[in-house]
């Protein structure tokens, strides 16, 4: 059998539709996705600019759990969670932070709670510290996606590893974030010990626009050169 050219493969795992195997066994799991990285690789930027976008098409929720939101690098004010959930508000995109490493039955309270939001919210995507491994796995089962995000840093990669290695949900679509990869593509889903026929690719180009929002203070999924690259590879 002929091996596969290194293009050949990175197309593979591109058009892979992880989707297609999950078992939507809740009113939750299409609409929930995670987006999980190591502080300061792109997370947030991913994460927001790619809520932004869909929320062109219908109305979207961003949640930002790492207990240390940069929302706010990127011209975005987040409500506090509390106060998201006293509220019953119907918008375009909502910006939530908040913390929920104290109890799980915290946890299990907002899921329950945004279940009743889901015909405001069409999608309702999470943001996650790499180092919070027991929220993550807490929230999976919920999910229909997990996005594991690098910058292709030793440190990122490092940190990601672990937390990719202690995830053991089954029932999930598991994609790989590559922001502007320094080497081969599969090689690095090897490095962080993901199976490359299991996971979608996804990978993010350099991207000059979204590090200029970070310092101007301005949101990134209002560019339409940021835009058009996220429909890119995302699809």
């Amino acid at each position: 059998m002929r091996r596969l050219s290194n293009i050949s493969r990175i197309n593979l795992l591109l058009s892979q539709r992880v989707e297609d195997v999950v078992i939507v066994d809740s009113i939750i799991k299409n609409s929930l996705r995670i987006f999980v990285g190591p502080e300061d690789t792109g997370r947030t930027a991913t994460a927001l600019t790619w809520a932004g976008v869909v929320s062109r098409r219908q109305n979207t929720l961003l949640l930002d759990l790492t207990g240390d939101s940069k929302l706010r690098q990127y011209g975005v004010e987040p409500m506090a969670l509390d106060t998201f959930l006293e509220q019953r508000l119907e918008q375009q995109l909502v910006c939530v932070e908040g913390n929920l490493n104290q109890t799980l039955e915290r946890v299990d309270e907002v899921v329950a709670e945004l279940k009743t939001r889901l015909n405001y919210y069409a999608h309702i995507h999470v943001i996650l510290d790499a180092g919070q491994s027991e929220l993550l796995s807490h929230l999976a089962p919920s999910a229909l996606s997990v996005h594991f995000i690098t910058d292709g840093t030793t440190r990122g990669t490092k940190l990601l590893k672990q937390t990719i290695e202690s995830f053991t949900e089954e029932n999930i679509a598991k994609k790989v974030i590559l922001i502007d990869p320094p080497i081969d593509p599969v090689r690095m889903m090897y490095d962080l010990s993901i199976d490359p026929l299991l996971a979608k690719l996804i990978i993010i180009p350099h991207i000059p626009h979204i590090r200029a929002c970070a310092y101007n203070h301005t949101k990134p999924y209002e560019n339409k050169e940021v835009m058009a690259v996220f429909e890119e590879v995302f699809r």
